[in-house]
């Protein structure tokens, strides 16, 4: 079988996961059974793009090589671009060798045929998988016969803070015009030569080896399920196909090593899997005891401290959040979610329970009433609950940050954090659950009277998205009133299916 070319976006697909990797090199075959990408991945995409743009107004002097689609013309170009000696720069250069292909972002030309290699990232540090990016591209280079002297990785700064002069006034988004950075503040390059080098040394030969040894099957290699593949666009109509309803990686906290050591054995159904398999931990014996009952599995113990502790009233509150790349408001941060939303359910020791809300959507940016008013809204005593405080916690440090006069009601506010995730997380089980403990997942079990199947919006992106529509001057006025609507409706059943969960929990030590 003919192997396909092997571009940079197929080998770090390939580098996830072997059978993503095959099915992006054999993409017209796939094609159809790709779900398409969601708007929280285009959204991604573009904040991408936006800083891939910016970037390169830093390197003046640069040519840009065209042709996206056509690497022939485009290596043309790029041919020309490294001889002309009026071009101190190369973006999007395109080079080949051996059936491998990349685009690399920035290439400074130091003279002959040796380069400086920059790869820029729309993220706020160099990550693991970025070494293994760069190292495949170096590999090209030098394949066509380059010398690379340098490889920096060229990523967005995360302590920049984007000043007053840069866009705002009267405290609003500059509309009709794109914003200010001091690009030399806003990015920072740092020098991974040495860690490509090694990746390169030990990692590249063994796994482009492999990549060619799979592509060369006439079908994919099999891999087996871990439940982070339920975010793959091939998962609905490739990789669960053929597969048990409860695969074995929907055991709470598996390890890969124990997924592949119960495949190895045979062992595909969460529900084959016997309570004396070796590695097996408490969470996972939870979720067995579930699978043989076929309800829900309880460990007391996870929920004691919770239920004997309860500090009234409870405060149980949610926020939304939209998270642009690059910083649109004075004062941000890249990638700084700007938090929009908040809802908030009241629990008194009586029972009684009572609801506020917060929403500014008007482009404005939202961040100091947002604070006001919830530092004015929860009192000073009783737990406040969220679920997975990470979220809330990092919101409420960043205004405290970012508005000091507030900072002491902020952070007073987030000590009182208690967290139902983890609790949810180590004291329950249910199949239903799929191995995922998010809030819309557990409260059809543990709220069934809770539903979130007839909301306009049913989950955080989609909220995001909400939000970007209805701050954008060319939506209908009607859409926003809709829109409207549908985030107060979503943030307010949030925090009422915290409430129902929080008190089935506590209804579970009581009568158990």
């Amino acid at each position: 079988m003919a192997i396909p070319g092997i571009s940079k976006s197929r080998f770090t697909d390939y580098m996830e996961c072997p059978k993503l990797g095959y099915m992006s090199c054999h993409r017209e075959r796939f094609r159809q059974l790709a779900d398409p990408l969601d708007w929280m991945a285009l959204h991604l995409i573009g904040e991408g793009n936006r800083v891939g743009r910016l970037a390169r107004e830093r390197f003046p002097g640069g040519r840009l090589v065209e042709h996206i689609y056509d690497l022939g013309r485009a290596r043309v170009e790029t041919a020309e671009a490294m001889a002309d000696e009026r071009v101190g720069y190369v973006f999007e250069g395109a080079f080949a060798c051996n059936g491998l292909l990349c685009r690399v972002d920035v290439l400074r030309k130091r003279g002959g045929r040796e380069v400086d290699l920059i790869e820029v990232k729309a993220a706020n540090a160099v990550k693991p998988d970025h070494i293994g990016d760069v190292a495949f591209q170096v590999g090209v280079l030098e394949g066509a016969g380059w010398s690379v002297h340098t490889a920096g990785l060229m990523h967005l700064n995360p302590d920049y803070v984007l000043p007053d002069a840069a866009g705002e006034a009267d405290g609003r988004r500059r509309r009709g015009g794109s914003l200010s950075y001091d690009l030399q503040s806003l990015f920072v390059v740092e020098d991974i030569t040495e860690e490509v080098g090694r990746w390169r040394s030990e990692r590249l030969g063994a796994l482009l080896e492999s990549m060619r040894a799979d592509l060369a099957r006439t079908e994919p290699p099999c891999v087996p399920l871990r439940n982070s593949c339920r975010g793959c666009p091939y998962y609905r109509r490739v990789c669960s196909v053929g597969a048990p309803h409860h695969p074995v990686c929907e055991l709470v906290g598996i390890r890969s090593e124990l997924i592949a050591a119960l495949h190895d054995t045979g062992i595909e159904d969460l529900r084959d899997v016997p309570d004396d398999f070796p590695g097996l931990g408490d969470r996972q014996r939870l979720a067995l005891q579930a699978a043989r009952t076929g309800s829900i599995a309880f460990d007391r113990e996870g929920i004691r401290d919770l239920s004997s502790e309860v500090v009234y009233p409870v405060w149980f509150v949610d926020f939304e959040t939209y998270m642009p790349g690059l910083p649109v408001h004075q004062g941000m941060r890249p990638w700084q979610q700007i938090p929009f939303q908040w809802s908030l359910h009241v629990l008194d020791e009586g029972g009684s329970l009572r609801h506020e809300e917060f929403l500014r959507v008007d482009g404005a940016d939202p961040r100091r009433a947002f604070a006001e008013t919830l530092t004015g809204a929860i009192g000073n005593v009783g737990y406040v609950v969220v679920y997975s405080k990470g979220m809330e916690s990092t919101r409420l440090r960043e205004l405290a940050r970012d508005f000091p006069d507030l900072s002491d009601g902020l952070l007073a506010i987030d000590s009182r954090i208690v967290d139902l995730l983890p609790i949810v997380r180590g004291s329950c089980y249910h199949l239903d659950f799929h191995g995922s403990f998010s809030l819309k997942v557990v409260t059809p079990v543990l709220a069934p009277h809770v539903s979130y199947t007839d909301l306009g919006l049913k989950a955080g992106t989609e909220a995001m998205e909400a939000y970007e529509r209805i701050i954008s001057p060319s939506t209908p006025d009607a859409d926003k009133v809709q829109l409207r609507a549908q985030l107060l409706e979503y943030c307010g059943l949030d925090t009422l299916a915290l409430v129902e969960v929080f008190r089935r929990l506590l209804e579970e030590m009581e009568t158990g």
